[in-house]
């Protein structure tokens, strides 16, 4: 929890009870990557595509590069999201609202840094798709996990100066709030760093 508040790993001890091997984070991991087929069939289907259309598109997501190279190293908890997250899409469209809050508490509950995914998901809702209910609920969801997270549930399980990520961003600031506050207010100091001759 002092690392990335991600809970929903709570969840996973007692498949050890069942067999004691790391290899169930594999298996999890490769059957979410893979659960995220039918989410897109069902968004493609819903957006008017054709059968053979959505089952290309689902074909699509399967074979997509980063998807299958995510699976090659490590166990990444974040991966556990990506269906969630395609379903809240899918609830959305659908009004399914209590669908929604429980795949956005889900998400949540894998990654700290899904906060921002999330808060983005409800602003594009809110803006772009005019689901104003869904967007509202993931955007705020999104901001206050973010809020808690950083500044109550990573510092009382972490020593302060042991905060991890805070090194790489230290060009931004101090703290997960200063460096939030200067991406967004010297968006000069991000891009002296993305356009330089090493990133080329």
């Amino acid at each position: 929890m002092g690392d990335h508040p991600a809970w929903i790993l709570y969840l996973l001890p007692p498949l050890y009870k069942i067999y004691p091997d790391v290899h169930w984070l594999f298996a999890i991991q490769a059957i979410s990557l893979a659960l995220g087929a039918l989410p897109t069939w069902y968004l493609a289907s819903q957006a008017g595509l054709t059968r053979k259309q959505a089952t290309a598109m689902a074909v699509v997501y399967l074979l997509y590069p980063l998807v299958f190279n995510i699976n090659l190293f490590d166990f990444h908890p974040e991966v556990m999201a990506i269906p969630p997250l395609l379903g809240a899409v899918l609830a959305a469209r659908l009004h399914q609202l209590g669908w929604f809050c429980v795949v956005i508490i889900f998400v949540l509950g894998c990654k700290a840094v899904l906060t921002m995914t999330v808060a983005a998901m409800g602003f594009w809702l809110l803006i772009f798709e005019k689901r104003r209910i869904y967007g509202a609920i993931a955007l705020f969801a999104g901001v206050a996990w973010f809020l808690i997270a950083t500044q109550a549930v990573i510092p009382w399980f972490t020593e302060p100066e042991r905060v991890t990520g805070i090194g790489r961003y230290d060009f931004l600031g101090d703290s997960v709030l200063e460096i939030g506050k200067n991406f967004f207010l010297k968006p000069e100091l991000v891009l002296s760093k993305i356009f330089t001759l090493p990133n080329l």
